[in-house]
């Protein structure tokens, strides 16, 4: 029903790829934990991607503390990916990248802690995904941490939205949010605010790749998983980023897991189990559901953190953009 074909080269026409299958050549896969696997195993270029991942990991090459070399690795492995050019658009001074279609509007709110990330990191993902609505997808280019707060992120968000209403003449009926990790949770505050200090009618639903719903980090620090994507180690450093502009991490203004869930529209949490942010969504989903929301969790068994924006590197990412689809055209 939905093309989720790859749109863009996989890794093995990246230099992401090449380093992957030297990799898998010369040095094999005596240390990659299979342990977790259970039912359908995970796709050979899965555990391509989550072995080099891991190395990097291992080697000490995502320790960094440093914000700009944080930014710097984040874009370097969406380029490694494959990127997309979109149309640059300016929503109420907030600059935004559309990847247009015909029949409804996405708004994407990229993940990186709050403090990293730009809407051309995974601008594949973006592409796919307006295909497989066939609607446009506009990623937002909110304001980033240290320099600017968590709260600032979210007047950008809504300015976005309320662009769409009154100056595009959009339906809330055919707009959907979407969002990745930090992003995720993005999405899930501008609902939160937008319901609770704004007259602003809600969108069609929303959808919550991985989100990072709980600031104070209060059940992601006690997972034991392997997350190739996000360590509990540099989720910390992400926290600190923010923590710095914040007297209460545990605040619904910050942290959505803790805020209120009555009368937001229909949600859909997709997470991995193999990631540290597992019990910020099933945590968040129960209290949705509590609150009498229409809310949907699909735990993927063995996958990482933010699986699906991974298109056209693992099978499994095109099969999730053909759930996510269905979920949006079904709102």
């Amino acid at each position: 029903m939905f093309d989720t074909t790859p749109t863009q080269k996989g890794v093995q026409g990246t230099v992401l790829g090449v380093v992957l299958v030297l990799w898998q050549r010369v040095v094999g896969w005596w240390w990659v934990d299979t342990s977790w696997v259970n039912g359908m195993p995970p796709s050979d270029d899965f555990l391509k991607f989550d072995a080099l991942m891991m190395l990097f990991i291992k080697l000490g090459l995502r320790k960094s503390v440093a914000v700009q070399q944080k930014r710097r690795g984040v874009c370097s492995l969406g380029h490694a990916i494959g990127t997309f050019n979109g149309r640059t658009r300016l929503m109420a001074g907030v600059r935004c990248v559309e990847f247009t279609g015909l029949e409804r509007v996405v708004i994407q709110l990229h993940g990186g802690g709050y403090a990293t990330g730009a809407p051309e990191v995974f601008s594949g993902f973006s592409h796919t995904l307006s295909k497989a609505i066939n609607g446009s997808v506009l990623s937002v280019d909110y304001r980033l941490c240290p320099e600017n707060s968590v709260e600032d992120a979210v007047d950008d968000v809504l300015a976005v939205y309320k662009a769409l209403l009154t100056i595009d003449n959009i339906s809330p009926r055919e707009i959907s949010f979407l969002g990745d990790s930090a992003g995720g949770g993005l999405v899930l505050l501008a609902l939160q605010k937008m319901r609770s200090v704004s007259t602003l009618p809600m969108p069609a639903c929303a959808v919550l790749l991985s989100p990072w719903t709980d600031l104070s980090l209060t059940y992601s620090l006690q997972s034991t998983v392997h997350d190739c994507i996000l360590s509990p180690e540099l989720l910390k450093q992400y926290a600190g980023i923010v923590h710095g502009f914040i007297p209460d991490p545990s605040s619904p203004t910050c942290s959505p897991l803790h805020g209120g869930f009555e009368g937001l529209p229909p949600l859909y949490f997709v997470v991995g189990t193999k990631e540290v942010l597992l019990e910020d969504s099933t945590r968040a989903h129960a209290k949705a559901v509590t609150a009498g929301v229409d809310s949907k969790l699909w735990v993927a068994r063995n996958m990482c953190h933010c699986f699906p924006i991974f298109t056209g590197v693992f099978p499994e990412a095109g099969y999730a953009v053909g759930r996510i689809a269905e979920f949006i055209c079904s709102h």
